[in-house]
């Protein structure tokens, strides 16, 4: 018992050391899903789901489905309107993919089948940022 304790706590604080301390933590429009996001990114006043870099070079847009609408159904919903180009991940889980570069800009989708169904998609233009949005998506989960 005392190891899964442990390992418990272990994986929690990983899970706590991946997003960096300076981040902020912005919610969806309906305050269901939550994310983490760079310093000096703010919220559109009207659509809080969408967030943008300081310099507008990357936007991010992320919302909640309910339980009635079907991962399966959202994920195929996701592929058939995003076009992905490389799949990260395609499990029961969590839908991952990037789409191939439009106007300029990169985008990487994430679904994860969570309670409620946790969607974001992030856009941007300069290649380096791509880790930095994964690591945003990587941090989408059901809100506190």
């Amino acid at each position: 018992m005392k190891l899964f304790a442990g390992l418990a706590l272990l994986f929690s604080l990983r899970a706590l050391a991946q997003i960096p301390a300076a981040w902020q933590i912005m919610k969806d429009k309906k305050q269901l899903c939550q994310m983490a996001v760079p310093p000096g990114w703010t919220a559109d006043k009207v659509m809080p789901s969408m967030v943008a870099s300081p310099d507008k070079k990357a936007s991010l847009v992320f919302s909640n489905k309910p339980d009635s609408v079907s991962y399966a159904d959202l994920a195929k919903m996701a592929k058939e309107m995003f076009k992905p180009a490389t799949i990260l991940e395609d499990s029961p889980k969590r839908t991952y993919f990037t789409s191939a570069p439009k106007n300029g800009k990169s985008s990487i989708y994430v679904l994860y089948n969570t309670s409620p169904k946790c969607e974001a998609q992030v856009e941007f233009r300069d290649p380096a940022f791509e880790a930095t949005a994964k690591q945003m998506l990587e941090s989408l989960k059901p809100a506190k």
